[in-house]
């Protein structure tokens, strides 16, 4: 026998105990060792007689035990956020409590994305939302990574860990997202004090500077970003039907861009942040792109 065969021997005695079950249950397949076993020896055999029952490990003893209140995700979490003093001990944190998510609750996840996606078949408002769109963008690269990636390679490890991130991340911005177009306020006091402005802006005489901005302005202002699609359709009224162009299209436009200026902050500037009618044609146009611009770079951050 050559020197490499005791230890390729010793090797598989040792693998065999690591998977025997009685070293992964930690139970032994026998309660109690063998005893009164009777042994009759005739010529030319060999007889062992032992007990008809033999006490064996219960099926309650082979099972694995409950999981842990680490291995769930919000026991991780909070086992673990003390430690979480970096931002890469952050991103670790997130990553793995995400992968957890989707390891510990499947049929959750999965349940949310055909939820919301089957919502967003019917529903335009769920349809047209910025993170419904994006978490199923999310959710479709990860299958389709590991289903490219199964095609070639027998053990896609990598790609599964982005599947089991990609998909949790994903579904909880499709639900937050579907959430609030479906409880998104009404827009009915804004729209009444929208109206109110222009009917007061179009009864009125004096032009921006000579007069303060209208109470109303005050009103409008109330209602933040929310309001500013809805101004700047005033400000582009003039330029949209310029047969209807007048001393009250002046009056409205003005009180619109000093209500944008009271939203988002900015001094009130003729032919710079308010119409007016000593300003240039390019110098007003220049206005409502500036607001444009403004209102657009607010709705991106929402």
């Amino acid at each position: 026998m050559s020197r490499a065969r005791p230890f390729a021997l010793s090797l598989l005695a040792g693998l065999f105990a690591l998977v025997s079950p009685g070293v992964l249950t930690g139970q032994s397949l026998t309660s109690v060792p063998f005893r009164n076993v009777a042994v009759a020896i005739y010529p030319g055999d060999l007889a062992v007689s032992a007990p008809a029952q033999l006490p064996m490990a219960t099926a309650s003893a082979l099972q694995a035990p409950a999981p842990a209140e680490d291995d769930t995700p919000w026991g991780f979490f909070s086992k673990n956020i003390k430690h979480a003093d970096t931002l890469a001990k952050w991103l670790a944190l997130i990553f793995f409590t995400t992968l957890l998510m989707y390891l510990y609750l499947p049929r959750l996840v999965l349940g949310v994305v055909i939820a919301v996606a089957g919502l967003a078949l019917v529903q335009p408002r769920v349809r047209h939302s910025k993170l419904v769109r994006v978490g199923l963008v999310l959710v479709s690269v990860g299958w389709v990574a590991l289903a490219v990636a199964g095609r070639f390679n027998d053990n896609p490890l990598g790609f599964g860990f982005l599947l089991a991130f990609t998909t949790p991340l994903g579904a909880a911005m499709m639900l937050l997202g579907a959430m609030q177009a479906l409880f998104a306020r009404t827009d009915r006091r804004l729209n009444r004090d929208i109206a109110a402005l222009v009917a007061s802006a179009e009864a009125s005489s004096p032009l921006w500077p000579d007069e303060p901005p209208l109470p109303e302005v005050d009103l409008v202002a109330t209602h933040g970003t929310r309001a500013g699609t809805a101004l700047i359709e005033l400000l582009e009224a003039e330029a949209a039907d310029p047969s209807s162009a007048g001393a009250g299209s002046v009056h409205v436009e003005q009180q619109a861009a000093l209500a944008l200026c009271q939203i988002f902050s900015v001094l009130p500037t003729a032919g710079e942040t308010v119409r007016d009618a000593r300003s240039t044609p390019q110098e007003n146009d220049q206005v409502t792109a500036f607001w444009r611009r403004k209102v657009s770079a607010a709705k991106g951050l929402r």
